[in-house]
């Protein structure tokens, strides 16, 4: 083992052994709805803002939005909602599915569970706050087996994410959600974004589609086209009316338009007609298409049939799985930084700098993001380091050829959950005459050990 593998090693090691009471697995980014106090400033109904709320990881232009717009829904297309159950089963026959889900400033919870403690009036208030519920499917000798379901519990409360409880005069109401900054990268494959958006949004009108219309936009880059109608409410089995509330989809793979074998589940606005057909709740998690139905019943999330599930997202907490921090990459050199896949227990996580430095570069790895302006160092304007560099070194490259680093994980149980920062750089073609003035920073990637 090299000595820079051996020191990262060592570094996951020291820090599994103070992870035992952390929460793993990836934290929900949101969308905030207009009467949030951090709206219109810092953030828009239009923006998807970063977990703690230290800025937006998918503005509305990168969305091909425009002013006015509300996004009511969002989800990157990874959601683990294929099947009845959770599924597949992992190899020793377990599989976990957890749902991530907030509720609305109205909303009251069932009697003795998690909503209802934040929801009462002794409480600091739910709409801000994130909720976790997980289903498991447990093998049943012999051969059988069974879904059960543990009890909800929050994630995390509105201060924690950076958000504002309840008071007399204001709250922050999460209106929409989905895991990891949005751009998640599972073996390399980018999918794009799939979301609603609330009556009234200008887009709507643009596009001749209403509230119950789930957009698609594949490209997120500042100015982006507008989005584009990616499934009908006829193709959702939806009726006029109707409304998309929280969104969790699993598309066909490489679709950019309806089919039947997409996997959509979702909630509905209260007094959406669908509801009162089937019948369900706003708080009920609906499978919507060809097979019209509910899923996850509201008393399994510890709410009332009169609540209103407004944000939602389904993960797998098992997968391991990466994602790009959009922001922070500057310079001239159009530096990407690559892994061959996200970092499992047992395998070697390789990442490569691309294209490779002419004369130095380095990787910075660390278990902390940061947001760290570098101009006053002299550095271009727009360059931000992403990655605490404080627990590791930034490890180097000389020379002009392949800057590839090779970072084995460990099989030990306790690195699970774990997350990894990662940020390459180009010092230019003579950093020792200009210092940093040509330096070129990729975007950081976020990675989170997995199976």
């Amino acid at each position: 083992m090299s000595r820079t593998s051996c020191r990262f090693v060592l570094a996951l090691s020291l820090l599994a052994q103070t992870a035992a009471a952390q929460t793993f697995g990836p934290a929900p980014d949101f969308a905030l709805d207009a009467g949030s106090p951090e709206v219109p400033v810092p953030f828009g109904t239009l923006d998807v803002v970063e977990f703690g709320a230290a800025s937006i990881a998918v503005s509305g232009s990168m969305l091909g939005l425009v002013p006015g717009d509300v996004v009511s829904s969002v989800s990157d297309g990874y959601d683990s909602i294929g099947g009845a159950g959770p599924t597949p089963p992992e190899p020793d026959g377990w599989a976990i599915r957890t749902f991530y889900y907030s509720v609305d400033r109205a909303s009251l919870g069932f009697a003795g569970g998690v909503v209802e403690a934040e929801a009462n009036p002794g409480g600091d208030g739910a709409a801000g706050d994130m909720f976790r519920a997980v289903q498991a499917y447990v093998p049943v000798p012999p051969g059988g087996g069974g879904t059960f379901w543990f009890m909800p519990d929050r994630l995390s409360n509105a201060p924690a994410h950076g958000l504002t409880p309840r008071s007399d005069s204001t709250e922050s109401d999460i209106d929409a959600m989905d895991v990891g900054g949005l751009q998640i990268v599972r073996d390399t494959n980018f999918r794009g974004l799939w979301f609603t958006l609330a009556a009234g949004s200008p887009t709507l009108a643009a596009l001749g589609a209403d509230p119950a219309t789930v957009l698609y936009q594949g490209i997120l880059v500042s100015g982006a086209p507008p989005p584009v109608v990616y499934a009908t409410p006829a193709q959702l089995g939806l009726q006029p009316g109707d409304a998309i509330d929280a969104l969790a989809m699993l598309p066909t793979f490489g679709a950019t338009s309806w089919t039947p074998t997409d996997v959509v589940w979702a909630s509905l606005r209260p007094a959406s007609p669908t509801l009162s057909g089937l019948p369900a709740s706003p708080a009920d998690i609906l499978e919507l298409g060809v097979f019209l139905q509910v899923r996850v019943a509201a008393c399994l999330l510890d709410l009332l049939p009169t609540d209103d599930l407004d944000a939602l997202t389904v993960t797998d907490p098992g997968g391991a799985w990466s994602h790009v921090m959009p922001g922070g990459d500057c310079g001239s050199a159009g530096l990407q930084l690559l892994a061959n896949a996200p970092p499992a227990l047992g395998e070697t996580l390789t990442v490569n700098l691309v294209p490779p430095p002419p004369a130095l570069g380095a990787v910075f790895v660390g278990f902390q993001p940061v947001t760290l302006p570098l101009f006053p160092f002299g550095t271009p304007l727009s360059c931000i380091l992403r990655v605490d560099p404080g627990t590791l070194p930034p490890i180097t490259f000389t020379g002009g050829g392949p800057a590839e680093l090779a970072l084995p994980i460990p099989a030990d149980p306790a690195m699970f959950g774990l997350a990894l920062f990662f940020q390459g750089s180009d010092f230019g073609p003579n950093p020792f005459q200009t210092g940093l003035a040509n330096l070129s920073l990729s975007c950081a990637v976020h990675a989170v050990i997995g199976f």
